[in-house]
């Protein structure tokens, strides 16, 4: 009755995929596994694909936009569990990748906290897994040294 991150991932990546559902791969040298050869009619599947889209370009998902990649996604805050911690997630692709952020946190910042993630996790992916957007490698930046220390 439950759905797990890894669920939601493997049915964005089935969206991402026009419909083709495969099993996840912890490695890239592991061997894909086809689940479903079509989750879904081909035009329900494009039409979530462009209502994701429209969400990110449009909607309440415009900070996980990125300068480098299209980016399609939703998004979902659980209700507050006895603690008063909720569990935050975003769920999207860019091509060739899915992306699934869940975070377990409490207070105003809930939905803000993954989208933010999601969205330094894709433009890292398209700088320097794509190459788009600059350098091939990630700066190494020198941190300063602490007050007093020559």
């Amino acid at each position: 009755d439950k759905i797990t991150p890894l669920q939601i991932t493997m049915w964005m990546q089935g969206i991402a995929n026009n419909g083709r559902m495969i099993m996840p791969r912890l490695n890239e040298s592991d061997s894909t596994k086809t689940i479903y050869e079509q989750m879904a009619q081909r035009c329900n599947i494009d039409s979530l694909k462009l209502a994701m889209r429209d969400e990110v370009k449009y909607g309440l998902l415009k900070k996980a936009g990125s300068e480098y990649v299209p980016v399609s996604g939703i998004t979902n805050v659980s209700q507050e569990n006895g603690l008063g911690d909720r569990c935050a997630m975003f769920s999207g692709f860019i091509p060739g990748y899915t992306i699934t952020v869940n975070i377990v946190m409490s207070g105003p910042r809930t939905r803000r906290t993954p989208i933010s993630i999601a969205k330094g996790v894709i433009d890292w992916i398209a700088q320097y897994r794509l190459h788009l957007g600059g350098e091939s490698k990630p700066e190494k930046k020198e941190r300063p040294l602490p007050r007093g220390v020559d």
